[in-house]
């Protein structure tokens, strides 16, 4: 359990992809990559009929505009590092890697990914958090929200 200040607002999307999850697979259940979908360089080759043609993609798109949160966590696996997205505060990556020991991947641009379509695209400053395993073991976890804990302290009062 975290404890967060009073004026703190969280918002979590336990899976962005539900038929996915299900499936194990990257895919909804129309077949569409929703980490290529965004409408941040998105193209035909690997995501999908149109830029944010998928509802799930339309649904974190919205969430977004509606709430204009501070900063975006977007979590993946297996990869073991922390992007901030060109406009995010490397000290928010820092913190959060500051718990994991995750390293330190800068530049990422990723073609229709959810994290760089909200950090260039959408304007919020927004990074990619790729946890070390496909395994939920506990101490992942507690790392990581050790990790969330450190960029909630991080990210100055709005």
């Amino acid at each position: 359990r975290v404890e967060l200040p009073r004026d703190v607002t969280i918002w979590v999307v336990p899976s962005a992809n539900p038929d996915g999850w299900a499936a194990n697979s990257r895919r909804n259940a129309q077949g569409v990559d929703l980490n290529r979908n965004f409408p941040w360089r998105w193209s035909p080759s690997t995501g999908g009929p149109g830029p944010a043609s998928a509802p799930e993609t339309q649904a974190m798109m919205n969430l977004v505009y509606s709430t204009a949160p501070d900063v975006a966590v977007w979590i993946h696996q297996p990869l073991a590092y922390v992007a901030p997205i060109p406009g995010c505060p490397w000290s928010y990556a820092n913190a959060w890697r500051s718990q994991t020991g995750d390293r330190l991947r800068l530049g990422l641009d990723q073609h229709g990914g959810g994290e760089t379509w909200t950090g260039k695209a959408a304007g919020v400053p927004s990074m990619l958090v790729e946890v070390n395993s496909w395994a939920a073991r506990q101490s992942l976890i507690d790392a990581h929200v050790r990790g969330f804990r450190a960029l909630v302290d991080a990210v100055p009062p709005s």
